[in-house]
């Protein structure tokens, strides 16, 4: 949980909004901080105009608000912001969501001025940005291109470049149903297309069956996005063609109303390659029928295809127009103003959340206090040197969770990025560690004097698509440890990761709070202000419910949701939240993985009697042995009170025939045989990040001081 909402205080936000913006993308970003502050945030709105005045007033204002998250609006505020940033210790975001222009138009270039195409190379001198929020795919290449390793600066992680859809009109969801879902006007033998990038006569041109209309005119804003639905309504389809790179900014906002409406795009030139499809709409894996994106040279031959698709003669199979539906249900929910601001929300706490404890790298897994956070005294400075540098043995077995491609998550403590993974495995490898496997350091006595064994808890789909690869190329073997109920035909949510989707999508939401809000137990811990916040208190307090009241909450969501979110993760569609399904084990397998038990449903062994502890143990080792394991080890829940093995645990562990289990940073019990209390070191995102957002070899160190054996 955010160290803020643990000690009362509120999350202090300061947003200062460059006068340089358009009104639609101030009122845009007006719309975040309003839903900051309905969350339960402090909200500082800080105008930015021109001149050094201003810049010095702005400074001034953002030191007195003292927040805990900072966010410019472009590059002339993030150059200016940065060393106030650095003095309050708080990181610098950048929103160029949901149309700003990379460029510093009051920053004079050192050389030559670059061609009208091409992306200032000065632009982001003196820019050190911790996050950033764009608004389309084109941005975040200009943004890549802008804080490459060319510029000279500090690259700024793909993973902290965040994507979020554009803020469009309530007015069109409101009136969707009702009016502008009108039926296409059609010719005799003609399919009527909307029509912007170019002229309608140019599109005709050798395209019989196509009237176009064109719908260029005043600039995109959010103030237009209604009448704007109200010309698409009388089109079949429309064709978007990017010309430049105004074109591509305002090409995401006219597709997402487009298809709000039910209406078919062709996007041509979008990209360097013209096949991109924007990021926020791409991830939403929208089926052809409703968007293709094809170069300028294929135009002719994609606008026949569409045109034959919409002729009214054209009649789609059940099958097609059941999916089409389906498609645009889950367009329309994910497009949703309150849904988008929802994620601004989520976004920025989850970025607090992230850096609460940067200053001190040794409590970052432990500490619930921003207060209470020191700086590494002389001593641990001195064990973090001598853990890199001694020549005595050393064993360490590493655990991490969740491997995500975008740095995003309510719990910091379990993200950590492929290049983060990269960089913290190859420098334990650079300090001598040799690599084993989970059960050679548990059961083999000749091992290397010092030596490493990787695992990774939740069985999050991201250890198989990111992970495996990595450590196949280094030559790592490791350990996943999974609920088996995910590798059964039928998989089921697990609960904990259930009770997150119930509550941080806004329909699963409004049916899950009644339920949640009935048991006395749990109606407190939604005060706090934000879902990422309610979901990692519900998760603790539910780790504490006895099993059989636990269930049967968990069953009672799980059938309130089932038609919104349905029984268990897709086999199909991966993304940074998904979990490990039977499909992704041979990836696994083939770069040397082998699979370990959390039980069957990641519920905290403490909660069991004797019956139904045997019960959970033997019914997980036989999915696994019928996976290929065959000696399995064990490893509590992630989000167990008792996060080892006690006696009455390994007792059972033993009889069921696991040969081995870990604990999580903790001491074992004496009675406990050393098989069964292999002490592991919680490693994550933040455990090896310095305040800039780069890696830091001595953090990770330090953050290993406290979790290493001695």
């Amino acid at each position: 949980m955010s160290a803020l909402a643990t000690d009362g205080e509120r999350l202090r936000i300061a947003l200062v909004l460059e006068g340089g913006r358009s009104r639609s993308d101030a009122a845009s970003l007006s719309a975040v901080a309003r839903a900051l502050e309905q969350s339960g945030a402090e909200v500082h709105l800080i105008r930015h105009g021109l001149g050094r005045l201003s810049t010095l007033q702005v400074q001034r204002a953002v030191q007195k608000a003292r927040p805990h998250v900072l966010i410019a609006t472009g590059i002339p505020s993030s150059r200016h912001l940065r060393r106030t940033a650095e003095r309050l210790g708080c990181p610098l975001v950048c929103y160029f969501w949901p149309n700003a222009p990379l460029l510093d138009p009051h920053r004079r270039p050192r050389k030559k001025p670059a061609a009208p195409t091409e992306i200032d190379p000065t632009a982001d001198e003196g820019i050190v940005l911790q996050h950033a929020v764009v608004g389309s795919q084109q941005q975040l290449d200009d943004l890549l291109r802008v804080l490459g390793p060319d510029s000279g600066r500090p690259r700024l992680a793909p993973a902290r470049i965040h994507v979020l859809p554009p803020l469009l009109d309530a007015a069109i969801f409101e009136a969707q149903a009702a009016t502008l879902n009108t039926q296409p006007t059609t010719a005799r033998d003609s399919v009527v297309l909307g029509v912007y990038g170019t002229a309608p006569e140019q599109l005709c041109a050798g395209s019989p069956g196509v009237q176009a209309i064109s719908l260029d005119g005043a600039p995109v804003t959010r103030s237009a996005d209604a009448s704007e639905a109200q010309r698409l309504a009388g089109c079949a389809g429309l064709v978007v063609v990017v010309q430049d790179e105004q074109d591509a900014r305002d090409a995401a906002r006219r597709i997402a109303v487009a298809l709000v409406l039910g209406k078919p795009v062709l996007l041509v030139g979008f990209g360097s390659s013209g096949r991109v499809i924007p990021a926020e709409i791409q991830a939403l894996d929208l089926p052809p029928a409703l968007l293709r994106s094809v170069p300028k040279a294929e135009l002719p031959q994609a606008l026949a295809q569409l045109v034959a698709e919409l002729h009214p003669a054209a009649a789609p199979s059940a099958h097609a127009v059941a999916a089409t539906h389906a498609s645009l249900h889950s367009l329309r929910e994910a497009l949703h103003p309150t849904q988008v601001l929802s994620e601004h929300v989520a976004l920025l706490f989850e970025i607090a959340d992230l850096t609460a404890h940067i200053e001190s790298p040794a409590s970052a897994t432990h500490s619930t206090s921003r207060s209470a956070a020191q700086p590494p005294s002389l001593t641990l400075h001195a064990r973090a040197l001598g853990l890199r540098f001694s020549r005595k043995p050393q064993r360490l077995i590493l655990r991490y969770q969740a491997v995500v491609s975008e740095l995003r998550g309510f719990d910091s403590t379990a993200l950590i990025t492929r290049p983060t993974l990269e960089q913290q495995l190859q420098t334990l490898l650079s300090a001598g560690y040799q690599p084993v496997s989970l059960s050679a350091m548990a059961l083999q006595d000749d091992l290397p004097r010092r030596c490493v064994a990787v695992t990774f808890d939740g069985g999050h789909a991201g250890v198989a698509t990111l992970a495996a690869p990595l450590l196949k190329r280094l030559g790592i073997p490791f350990t996943v440890f999974v609920a088996t109920d995910l590798l059964v035909h039928d998989p089921v949510w697990p609960w904990p990761d259930l009770l997150v989707r119930a509550l941080a999508d806004p329909v699963a939401r409004a049916q899950s709070l009644p339920l949640l809000q009935a048991d006395p137990r749990l109606a407190p811990l939604l005060a706090h202000p934000t879902w990422p916040q309610q979901a990692q208190a519900l998760r603790l307090a539910l780790a504490r419910v006895p099993a059989g009241p636990r269930q049967a909450l968990i069953d009672a969501l799980r059938a309130r949701l089932q038609d919104h979110i349905g029984s268990g993760p897709p086999t199909g569609h991966i993304d940074a939240s998904s979990l490990l399904t039977p499909s992704l084990l041979p990836e696994i397998r083939a770069a040397g993985g082998e699979l370990g038990s959390h039980g069957c449903s990641l519920v905290p062994f403490a909660s069991l009697d004797d019956a139904a502890l045997d019960s959970e143990l033997v019914k997980s080792r036989r999915v696994l042995i019928a996976h290929g394991e065959h000696s399995p080890a064990l490893a509590p829940a992630p989000l167990s009170d008792q996060p080892g093995i006690d006696a009455r645990v390994a007792k059972a562990a033993a009889a069921a025939g696991y040969q081995l289990a870990v604990c999580n940073h903790q001491r074992p019990e004496a009675e406990v045989p050393a098989r069964f209390s292999l002490v592991r070191c919680s490693l994550s995102e933040r455990a090896s990040t310095a305040r800039d957002g780069t890696f830091d070899a001595h953090r990770l160190w330090l953050s290993m001081t406290h979790k290493a054996p001695r």
